[in-house]
């Protein structure tokens, strides 16, 4: 280098930096802007990757899922089956009347008429709610037994709104309670 002159040897230089900045551009410019796709393209990879097993794994259970909606959708069936349509005032005496045998020291002689409206305890049902006022007297036990296990027979029937008094007979509860019943339109 000693035998080139000063303007060669800079002008060789200016080359060399001039070079060396063309390299950094392009491995700034191309290679790392390569590098970023290529992580983002193996990143939609492996998140496509990820869904593809979780489709695969819905349908792996597709069977069982079809199982139970069709057992639950049985149970559904026969629990409206049994649901309160038509003349809601002699279904709900024939019901609880029948449900009530058993249950001697329970009495229940007076209904009223159903106020039917809305359902409003669960939004977007497609039934309607039959509520009946209901009065009776009972011992304590029994009344609580008979309360527990009416709720318990008849998933569409809730007791709302129970009142217990004392009753002339000293054994005896005098009781009301309003009943809400699903009804089918």
């Amino acid at each position: 280098m000693n035998k080139l002159s000063r303007q060669k040897q800079n002008q060789l230089v200016l080359v060399g930096v001039a070079t060396a900045l063309v390299c950094a551009a392009i491995w700034y410019f191309l290679v790392v802007a390569q590098q970023a796709t290529l992580q983002e393209v193996l990143k939609q990879g492996k998140e496509t990757t990820e869904k593809i097993s979780k489709a695969e794994m819905v349908i792996k259970q597709a069977p069982q899922v079809y199982e139970t909606y069709s057992t639950r959708s049985n149970l559904l069936h026969g629990i409206e089956a049994t649901m309160a349509t038509g003349d809601t005032y002699s279904w709900i005496i024939t019901t609880v009347n029948q449900f009530a045998s058993p249950y001697k020291d329970v009495n229940i002689p007076v209904f009223n008429p159903a106020t039917i409206g809305d359902f409003d305890l669960f939004p977007k049902l497609p039934y309607q709610a039959a509520t009946f006022r209901v009065q009776g007297t009972a011992h304590y036990h029994e009344l609580g037994r008979f309360l527990a296990d009416f709720e318990n027979g008849f998933p569409f029937l809730m007791v709302r709104k129970l009142d217990i008094t004392p009753s002339k007979d000293p054994e005896r509860l005098d009781f009301t309670m309003d009943i809400v019943a699903l009804v089918k339109p």
